[in-house]
């Protein structure tokens, strides 16, 4: 076998496992919590914490098993949580 031209990428990075975990237990927007992930295209944990996008909307990061999800929440937003959930 022969092969030819550059091999570039980090292709050991496809055989780590997948993890998220979240401090505040899931989609909870009352708490503010920090999603912890690895996933197939990264060797190293990454954080991500709940935030207030403006006044009215909460940034929240959860996980799905092992895959991290987001949500824009509307509410009166404060310190990463919901303080009062628009309707």
């Amino acid at each position: 076998v022969s092969l030819s031209g550059k091999i570039t990428g980090n292709a050991f990075a496809y055989n780590l496992p997948r993890s998220c975990t979240d401090s505040d237990h899931g989609k909870n927007p009352g708490e503010q919590g920090t999603a912890e992930v690895k996933d197939l295209d990264s060797a190293r944990l990454q954080s991500f914490t709940d935030s207030c996008n403006n006044a009215g909307n909460l940034l929240e990061h959860y996980c799905d098993e092992e895959v991290h999800l987001t949500e824009t929440i509307p509410c009166v937003c404060e310190n990463g949580a919901c303080k009062y959930i628009s309707k």
